[in-house]
């Protein structure tokens, strides 16, 4: 199953595919604040398979995100601890960081149709899949 959902065949649908109705909400809003890869889980846990998984491809973050869950549970620390201690220290990256973590050259996210700042974000919902960047050092 691993293996399906880090090659986006496990099933799981996309945001646009989501049909749960609060997890739709609040991936829209980006307001909700996560601190345990699992508890972002929820954003589809009432969500429909889109397909049987492994019989076709379809992109999702979701499935991004339970892998990192997936992991969270295998090495029995969080996430974020985990990728610190294992992946940034050791590779010499000290400036990846959770998206939401704020710092002086932190991009501002606009609105496209409108050019105008967008409210504030919270990625800490898809980590893994998207939700990290660097803090310019």
């Amino acid at each position: 199953m691993l293996c399906q959902l880090l090659s986006y065949s496990v099933g799981l649908p996309g945001y646009e595919q989501n049909t749960d109705c609060v997890g739709v909400w609040r991936s829209l809003l980006k307001q909700h604040r996560y601190t345990d890869v699992v508890d972002s889980l929820a954003l589809l846990d009432r969500a429909k398979l889109q397909h049987p998984p492994g019989s076709a491809f379809l992109y999702s973050s979701f499935g991004t995100n339970l892998a990192s869950a997936v992991l969270q549970g295998a090495v029995q620390q969080p996430f974020l601890h985990y990728l610190q201690t294992e992946i940034t220290e050791p590779l010499g990256l000290p400036s990846l960081l959770a998206a939401e973590v704020p710092y002086p050259q932190q991009v501002q996210f606009y609105f496209t149709s409108e050019l105008k700042p967008h409210w504030p974000v919270d990625l800490s919902q898809k980590w893994v899949g998207g939700g990290l960047a660097g803090d310019g050092a």
